[in-house]
């Protein structure tokens, strides 16, 4: 039979990240990316659904995904760890997690953590490989 429709997850996506009262996070498909949008915060009270989102786009076979800061206001140590656990997770599934983060003040946290070749830090989803 066919596998779950892609908006059957993306709606249970919208109710798991309700269910932590983050600020939207919302899934688009880029050339075969799967590109998370992030809004407000990515620290301690956001970070699990961040987590739980990653693990759900595995689960329904997405091995390209990108989580782009662009419109986050915050981050901390937190949110960081969390997107190295998820980048872990990724390269576990044989898949690739790359970051797009054009805000100096967030790509500032990433720089003195030396992470920004590790996550392969790009300006927009235009910049990221093709599929």
């Amino acid at each position: 039979g066919a596998g779950p429709s892609a908006t059957l997850s993306i709606e249970k996506v919208a109710a798991t990240t309700a269910a932590y009262g983050v600020g939207l996070m919302e899934v688009r498909r880029h050339r075969g990316w799967s590109v998370v949008d992030i809004t407000g915060d990515l620290d301690m009270a956001t970070a699990p659904a961040l987590r739980t989102l990653v693990v759900q786009l595995l689960s329904t076979g997405a091995r390209l995904i990108a989580i782009d800061l662009t419109a986050a206001d915050f981050m901390d140590s937190t949110g960081l760890g969390m997107l190295v656990a998820a980048l872990k997770r990724v390269r576990t599934h044989d898949g690739e997690l790359v970051v797009i983060c054009p805000e100096p003040r967030l790509r500032r946290i990433f720089e003195l953590t030396e992470l920004v070749t590790v996550f392969g830090l790009r300006d927009s989803a235009a910049e990221l490989p093709d599929a």
